[in-house]
């Protein structure tokens, strides 16, 4: 590699190929037509910029066409100065390409021109452009920071492929090795990688997962080694931490869509008229804030990973189909503030709980309404789903809403009692197991206690040792056992109270049998009431 100090690079003249240069000082690109062309195509190959690139082209006023401008297996260092490039994008094409790179700090702001396109490259600081009229923006198997901010007539396009998510080429195999170190990196590709988007015309992100796994080798016909790729194995995704924040404004951005990706992380904020679909795609942190859009859809939504969020707050979701989510997959999910009424459900799996966190970063520190909160939740939640005739979920809601609204510090003493009741006794009116089960416990309390007090039960205290004692139980549990036919006659909320006396031989029953038998006549007609409840849990509106 030859060392140059040069500053100054036109690419108007004779160089079409720049290679093995460690340019030692600011290298100023610009574009001086001292030639009349049409087209011109200039690559910079393993070239080292110590002190970086200055951008300095205007071709407004130039006749060319076209300009292809190319940087591959190059080291770019950080400069302090502002880049311009011009072009008149309806007569004039500018590219500006960056392949196999490393960039510790690269700004284009107020530029305009064609294409900007960053392929395999490693972004140490960040990628910003920002305020500029670049037609097309592409990101392909990069990794670091990179902010596309307020470009209102770009479309940007993000693509991870898995064969070539290995950045080893001649430059940059010795600095693969020391950002692994530094950072205690597996594999390159385990890069912290975040996208921070605002006011983009459009925004696609895809990932594409081949079905090959490890190292293949591409031969010619003569079978010579053509390429050598390594296709990431199902165990290596997880290790890809890459993250997409997009903020909305106004009318600018007009369609996003994500497809088939493995995100760490994915956050939405912003009122738009934006039509959002994001299908087969992983994501372990899905933040949504402060948002509304056109249509909002997720189809194939899950979380992999442990710790993983999804918090939705302060949003209008009326334009929102959730499509086969599981949103269960979640570690935990907090609706907060959120409008949920008119969101579509479609195969959905639901979470055992829903919060209602303001901060889902702080689940122990609820506030004084969250239970209202998590009422509200689960109310708008069930009139969603009973709108869509999904009874099934529904009714799970309208267990759940009175189970948050419970524990209401607001909800009277008395309201509280009822609820508990409902609860105990068939799940507010969605289980029959409960409300079987509660029929047998208070059934034969009511038949023990009955047949104790009766004038004749032979229980007695003050034992003499532990064979009175055990003497004494046998005789109770029989004469209980025997006295079964009060069991029946107790079941019947309807008994007469001859019926009693018959079962006890014509004897006279004590003042306590005849308020349990009172007491059984509300208690059992309270429980066959639960259990018709339940059992028609399908037929009736909730």
């Amino acid at each position: 590699m030859t060392e140059s100090n040069r500053a100054l690079i036109n690419l108007n003249g004779n160089e079409e190929t720049i290679s093995n240069i460690d340019f030692t000082s600011v290298v100023n690109i610009t574009y001086t037509e001292n030639v009349v062309l049409e087209k011109k195509k200039v690559v910079f190959q393993k070239c080292i910029f110590r002190q970086g690139i200055v951008f300095m082209i205007d071709l407004t006023q130039t006749k060319i066409s076209e300009l292809d401008l190319m940087f591959e297996d190059c080291i770019i260092e950080e400069n302090k100065e502002k880049n311009e490039i011009k072009s008149n994008k309806q007569k004039q094409k500018l590219f500006l390409y960056f392949n196999t790179c490393l960039i510790r700090d690269l700004g284009l702001d107020k530029c305009d021109f064609t294409n900007a396109s960053f392929f395999k490259s490693l972004i140490l600081e960040r990628l910003l452009i920002t305020n500029s009229s670049v037609r097309i923006i592409t990101i392909r198997n990069c990794f670091g920071s990179v902010f596309i901010n307020n470009n209102p007539k770009s479309k940007l396009f993000i693509y991870y492929a898995d064969d070539n998510l290995f950045i080893e080429n001649y430059n940059l195999r010795k600095v693969n090795k020391l950002i692994k170190k530094r950072d205690s990196l597996n594999k390159i590709f385990s890069h912290k990688t975040r996208f921070h988007i605002s006011n983009t015309q459009e925004i696609s992100v895809e990932f594409k997962k081949s079905s090959e796994n490890g190292i293949k080798r591409i031969k010619n016909e003569d079978k010579s080694l053509k390429e050598a790729k390594y296709y990431l194995k199902e165990s290596e995704l997880k290790e890809l931490d890459i993250s997409v924040s997009i903020r909305l404004e106004s009318d600018i951005t007009k369609n996003i869509k994500i497809s088939n990706c493995i995100l760490n992380g994915l956050s939405l904020n912003g009122d738009s008229n934006t039509i959002i679909d994001i299908k087969h795609t992983t994501c372990n942190r899905l933040f949504i804030d402060k948002f509304s859009s056109a249509k909002l859809l997720l189809y194939d939504f899950q979380a992999t990973k442990e710790d993983s969020k999804l918090e939705i707050k302060n949003s209008d979701l009326s334009n929102t189909w959730f499509n086969k989510v599981r949103l269960n997959s979640f570690d935990i999910v907090s609706f907060y503030r959120t409008t949920l009424e008119n969101t579509k459900f479609s195969a959905t799996e639901f979470p055992n709980s829903i919060e209602a966190l303001e901060n889902i970063h702080y689940p122990l520190e609820k506030e004084s309404e969250y239970f209202n909160n998590q009422y509200e939740n689960y109310k708008q939640l069930k009139v969603a789903l009973a709108n869509q005739s999904d009874q099934i979920q529904a009714l799970q809601m309208h267990r759940k809403m009175y189970e948050a609204i419970r524990q209401s510090k607001k909800l009277s003493s008395q309201d509280k009692f009822i609820l508990f009741l409902n609860n105990i006794s068939n799940k507010h009116g969605t289980s029959i197991t409960h409300s079987f089960f509660c029929f047998l416990v208070i059934l034969f309390s009511l038949y023990i206690t009955y047949t104790l007090a009766l004038p004749k039960a032979p229980y007695s205290f003050g034992w003499n040792g532990f064979g009175s004692f055990w003497e004494s139980i046998c005789e109770t549990t029989n004469f209980v056992l025997n006295k079964w036919k009060n069991l029946y006659a107790l079941a019947n909320p309807t008994h007469r109270l001859s019926q009693l006396i018959e079962n006890n031989l014509g004897q006279e029953l004590s003042g306590m049998n005849y308020f349990i038998s009172f007491c059984s006549r509300i208690l059992i007609g309270w429980c066959y009431y639960q259990f018709v409840s339940a059992f028609r849990k399908f037929g009736k509106k909730v």
